[in-house]
């Protein structure tokens, strides 16, 4: 009896050996299996404490093994919830499952957005014991769907306010006949078109100064470009502000053509722009070798759009000077370093 009682006791120990042998084994396999996935995966107690942390954890956050586990996982990374998070721990006691967009700061301090994903562990007496937590980093994705949303909206602000500049100019524009006013209104609206490709080629960002200067003056130049002097320090124009001197550069540009030097072999215009340590442009536009000038006797409606425009559009000013050897215009306009749009 006493020998049968002791073969059962060494099978009952050694069967209870080689189970918890087969767990631990089991256990460690789903561990590597977890550090083989790039998806960031950690296990927590209901205390919030980390107890597992994956290899895909510490790429993404910056934390070992070794140092996140036994911490507070929102404290660790500082947490931003889109909800209150006694609403979404209801919510994962209720339906054992939560899933949403969480913000989490890296131990690089960088904010990163993750989509996560809590599933609810219980034990054999169907308590809560462990969550699962798996985040998957979305961070461009977020950033590409906000560039998005700011694009249209700069897009339909865009829309809007070329409509009203173009209305305005229609109601405003005159010709002496139906064909010198389809002309006047088709010039202007060229004008902004070709402003707003600039804008469109640089992502809705702004435009480049010169090469805005050099699209409107293109038409005009002769000799490869001898009749022009573009020359000016890097300034990148806002949407608006693009719209604006466009505006005004095609009605110097159109009235040169027509009475000033670009109206003649010998003519020259000189555009030039610098800044001030103010951080204001200063846009001068000059005309040389073309006929005399005479100060006009009546306000121009050309006069009045170009000081329209600077003082509207371009939120500046601007002086108009009748030389006899030639027009001469010097805008003064304020204009960020940063030129954004």
């Amino acid at each position: 009896m006493n020998a049968l009682i002791c073969i059962a006791a060494i099978g009952v120990t050694t069967f209870l050996a080689f189970q918890s042998r087969s767990a631990e084994v089991t256990l460690r396999s789903q561990a590597s299996l977890l550090d083989l996935t790039h998806d960031t995966m950690f296990v927590r107690g209901m205390d919030d404490v980390i107890t597992y942390w994956n290899r895909g954890a510490a790429e993404l956050y910056g934390w070992s093994a070794e140092e996140a586990v036994g911490k507070v996982c929102h404290l660790l990374m500082r947490t931003t919830f889109p909800a209150p998070l006694e609403q979404i721990n209801a919510e994962l006691l209720r339906t054992g499952r939560w899933e949403g967009e969480l913000i989490h700061t890296k131990r690089d301090t960088t904010r990163v957005t993750v989509l996560s994903r809590w599933s609810l562990q219980r034990d054999e007496q169907g308590r809560p014991a462990t969550i699962l937590e798996t985040n998957n980093d979305i961070t461009e994705r977020k950033q590409a769907e906000e560039r998005v949303i700011l694009l249209a909206r700069e897009v339909d602000h865009r829309a809007n306010n070329l409509l009203a500049v173009a209305q305005a100019m229609v109601q405003l524009s005159k010709g002496a006949t139906a064909k010198d006013l389809k002309e006047a209104i088709l010039g202007r609206i060229d004008a902004l078109a070709r402003a707003h490709s600039l804008i469109a080629e640089a992502g809705w960002r702004g435009a480049d100064l010169e090469r805005l200067v050099e699209r409107e003056l293109k038409p005009y130049a002769s000799g490869g470009g001898a009749n022009t002097v573009i020359r000016g320090v890097q300034v990148e124009l806002t949407g608006a502000m693009a719209q604006g001197m466009a505006i005004a550069l095609h009605e110097l540009a159109t009235n040169a053509a027509k009475y000033g030097a670009f109206s003649t072999d010998a003519g020259r215009v000189e555009v030039k722009w610098s800044r001030t340590p103010e951080g204001e442009l200063l846009l001068s536009w000059s005309e040389h070798g073309g006929p005399a000038v005479e100060l006009p006797i009546d306000h121009g409606f050309g006069t009045a759009l170009i000081e329209q425009t600077a003082r509207r559009q371009l939120q500046g000013a601007v002086d108009v000077h009748w030389r006899p050897g030639g027009l001469a215009c010097e805008f003064r306009i304020p204009c960020p370093q940063s030129g954004a749009a």
